[in-house]
């Protein structure tokens, strides 16, 4: 059940990245959202794909640091923001002290 939530909030800061006005380099909103919907099917279908956990993680953290700036509504984008930064930030300090 956790995994469906961690998945529908992958494809919803994608979507925000998106269409709520994010003011970044195209590239990097473009890539950011790519890693997230790819994690995000990952969710609901087992699909064969590596992906390291750094990126996972990082893509996260930059996620949430770019939807600061997005012209979206408050509780929707905090709540967005909290969960993307509550599941990515205990798997980047496991990766960085290689456990």
């Amino acid at each position: 059940m956790l995994e469906k939530i961690y998945g529908a909030v992958d494809f919803a800061a994608a979507a925000i990245l998106l269409f709520g006005g994010v003011s970044a380099p195209a590239l990097l909103v473009y890539f950011l959202a790519a890693v997230l919907v790819l994690k995000g099917a990952l969710s609901f279908a087992p699909i064969p794909v590596y992906i390291p956990s750094l990126l996972m993680c990082g893509a996260d953290i930059a996620a949430a640091l770019l939807l600061l700036f997005a012209d979206v509504v408050l509780p929707l984008k905090a709540a967005v923001i909290f969960i993307l930064l509550l599941k990515a930030v205990p798997g980047t300090v496991f990766s960085l002290l290689g456990k």
